[in-house]
């Protein structure tokens, strides 16, 4: 198998819309697409595409996934325990079963808890819409977790939404100049309004093309606006990262697959609202990892397939035990085999 970026929660679109009752709410969602394809691509198309079938199996398309392998389905959507495409991902590692191999990359607790999730709402590959509740002052009174409460495997729990971003997101901001709006989408920036009415936003640069420092630069014409960034395997480097230092609103920023260093870590601990930090496939050490213990607010950083040793981990714990460390090294919860029929082999 070969490496790849975790994938993290899809960028949900909230709009309002009308009609002869008043106005409510849709959310649009594309979990396939915006979370489960790219664990797949990383984690799984190595052995199962067009270039290698592994018994007889490809995951590179939708049709190829509901086909199944030699030996019949690996999908039975709304139940994770009864897909191979989940159940084999969660067998011991000297099991010939396990997926991936024994040896290569394994996926974190969160890729696991994407497969799950998407497998127990029903395994769509298409984009859903969804009506939110609201309340009197028009904000949504319901939203959907990302992993099922009544989950049958103890996969990562998905962090409930930072009270810190929330109280942030209660505050006024000014209107982002629509003329960089428009110069970012011209770069295949996606930018998504963290709820309705609101001028406050997420910036997703995964499908942005011929990636250099001046798109980065655009960014700070809309610094008090942006909530969320997402700057997952372009090419940004450390100069590229000083470019955020003003960027006192940003609560949640991935940098996974990107060639930043320790350099940067003494810039992000200086953010006053940052709280997640991912930092996935980077080359970031022990030393950059301590400079975090001063960041004020940070909460959760993901650390693996990074140059930080166990030791350094540790030692960020010990002085800041409020931080939550993923390595990608966590146990997971085994399947009942008793239960399930495996006969399958990827």
């Amino acid at each position: 198998m070969q490496a790849g970026e975790p994938a993290g929660p899809s960028e949900d679109k909230v709009v309002a819309v009308t009609d002869s009752t008043g106005k409510k709410l849709i959310r649009r969602t594309f979990i396939y697409r915006d979370q489960v394809a790219p664990v797949l691509k990383a984690k799984c198309y190595n052995c199962h595409s067009a270039s290698k079938k592994k018994g007889g199996l490809r995951l590179d398309s939708e049709a190829f996934i509901r086909k199944g392998g030699k030996n019949g389905s690996v999908l039975v959507a709304g139940n994770p325990a009864r897909s191979k495409l989940f159940s084999y991902l969660l067998l011991p590692e000297g099991d010939d079963r396990h997926m991936p191999p024994k040896g290569k990359l394994q996926l974190s607790r969160q890729e696991l808890a994407i497969i799950q999730n998407w497998i127990q709402r029903g395994a769509s590959f298409k984009e859903e819409i969804e009506e939110i509740l609201q309340s009197g002052d028009d904000q949504p009174v319901a939203t959907l977790p990302l992993l099922p409460a009544d989950s049958s495997h103890a996969t990562a729990a998905i962090p409930q939404e930072p009270e810190l971003e929330a109280a942030l997101l209660s505050k006024p901001v000014n209107v982002p100049d629509q003329q960089i709006l428009q110069r970012l989408k011209a770069q295949h920036v996606s930018l998504t309004k963290m709820s309705s009415g609101s001028e406050y936003l997420s910036a997703n640069f995964v499908n942005t093309r011929d990636f250099n420092a001046e798109t980065v630069q655009t960014l700070q014409g809309i610094q008090n606006q942006v909530v969320r960034l997402r700057l997952t395997g372009q090419p940004v480097k450390d100069s590229d990262v000083k470019h955020l230092a003003q960027f006192k609103n940003l609560t949640r920023l991935n940098l996974e697959n990107t060639q930043i260093t320790d350099s940067s870590l003494e810039l992000l601990a200086t953010l006053p609202n940052l709280e997640h930090l991912n930092l996935y496939g980077t080359s970031v050490t022990d030393e950059g990892l301590a400079r975090l213990a001063g960041s004020p607010n940070l909460k959760v950083v993901y650390l693996w397939q990074t140059k930080t040793t166990p030791e350094g981990i540790s030692r960020l714990r010990k002085a800041r035990p409020d931080i939550k460390v993923e390595t990608g090294t966590q146990q997971l919860a085994k399947p009942d085999t008793n239960k399930v029929q495996l006969n399958d082999s990827k």
